[in-house]
């Protein structure tokens, strides 16, 4: 009784919810104006905290949000460097994409740093991201689709994120919202990391695990791109009567990419060379782009996108204080280990990492648990 009086008595905050609306609705929408919105908010945040906006490498917190960042800094580096050497005509493109990687996470950590609290921000963007959801897809629901859209990888980031927070309610809405929206590598990501989640809560050795984990995964990420050039991949759908939606038709115009790369005549072929190719052969209208950010990264970017990657995530991981504060702090540290393991796993099919919409919530979630394990830590101290 108390707590639903708490909740009655609780005041809506109109003004985060509009500036959430306003944040996520523009950046659903297609065209430039999204990235000139954003830019516009991320200059203005910086003019009016040029005395308090600051990268410390010297703060744990700000140390594992560069970590997390630093791989697409990287990756859009290698590939804006074989864009200049080999095709410039690529590089407009190149750019565009290196916009789409770096400047969500920039957003994120603006608007974190006028936040007055973490938590009402992610439930805010949580029922920003709703309204937006329904506003767009109700009209095109179906019996075999329902809402089909791309904010089930935003809603998935939600349920991870109040899997911890005791609120089963924000936690069953973001999962409602996350079977209507129906993309079927979200629900398989979901279940996936969230059993990564509890496992290393009950979990002695909870960081060998959580390494051993990603260690696993990237070696599955290396023989998915062999099932995939091999015919492996498109047996094994065959056989089991699932539909790739077109995905096993698309990844054979990179064969020869691929081949040259793996052995070694090519580092990698440039930031926006994967849509550039699909709007040459006019599959890009029907596909909107490779449904794969694995393979787009390693055809722009090669191998050491690849390897950038893997230390990055490794490194991150090996620091987190695993069984060295309180039991709140090692829930914390699970859960993020299982919100990159969720993301990670959407780039097996999709597009994610160039989707503005969603990579505004994912960091805003990631640099939220990373500033909630530095307070803990300080706490302790």
């Amino acid at each position: 009784m108390n707590s639903l009086s708490a909740f009655a008595n609780k005041k809506i905050p109109f003004k985060g919810i509009s500036l959430q609306l306003m944040l996520l609705g523009t950046m659903s929408l297609s065209g430039v104006v999204k990235y000139v919105f954003c830019f516009a908010v991320v200059a203005i945040g910086c003019i009016l905290g040029i005395k308090t906006i600051r990268l410390r490498f010297g703060r744990w917190s700000h140390k594992q949000s560069f970590r997390l960042v630093a791989p697409f800094l990287a990756i859009a580096t290698i590939g804006l460097v074989i864009d200049l050497a080999q095709n410039e005509s690529q590089l407009v493109e190149g750019l565009k994409q290196t916009i789409m990687y770096l400047e969500p996470a920039v957003l994120a950590a603006i608007v974190l740093h006028y936040s007055n609290d973490d938590d009402e921000l992610i439930g805010v963007q949580l029922v920003s991201t709703i309204l937006i959801f329904f506003a767009t897809s109700l009209p095109h629901f179906n019996a075999n689709d329902l809402l089909e859209s791309t904010a089930a990888f935003s809603f998935g980031l939600f349920s991870l994120f109040y899997l911890t927070m005791k609120k089963p309610g924000a936690f069953l809405v973001s999962l409602i919202c996350l079977v209507l929206a129906n993309k079927r590598i979200a629900l398989a990501a979901i279940a996936v990391a969230s059993a990564v989640y509890l496992y290393l809560k009950i979990s002695k050795h909870k960081k060998t695990w959580a390494v051993l984990f990603f260690s696993a995964f990237f070696v599955l990420v290396v023989l998915y791109f062999n099932a995939i050039y091999s015919g492996d991949l498109r047996n094994l759908f065959d056989k089991f009567g699932i539909n790739s939606m077109g995905r096993l038709d698309l990844y054979p115009f990179f064969s020869d990419e691929y081949s040259l790369i793996l052995s070694l005549d090519k580092v990698g072929f440039g930031l926006g060379y994967v849509i550039n190719k699909l709007n040459l052969i006019h599959y890009s209208s029907a596909a909107g782009n490779l449904h794969n950010d694995w393979l787009s990264l390693f055809i722009e970017a090669g191998i050491p996108s690849l390897v950038v990657l893997f230390v990055s995530t490794i490194l991150i991981i090996r620091s987190l204080p695993f069984g060295k504060v309180a039991e709140t702090t090692d829930e914390s540290c699970a859960l993020l280990v299982a919100v990159l393991l969720y993301w990670q796993i959407l780039w097996l099919t999709d597009n994610v990492t160039i989707y503005v919409f969603v990579l505004y919530p994912y960091y805003t979630i990631l640099f939220s648990l990373l500033r909630r394990i530095e307070r803990t830590q300080v706490a302790s101290e």
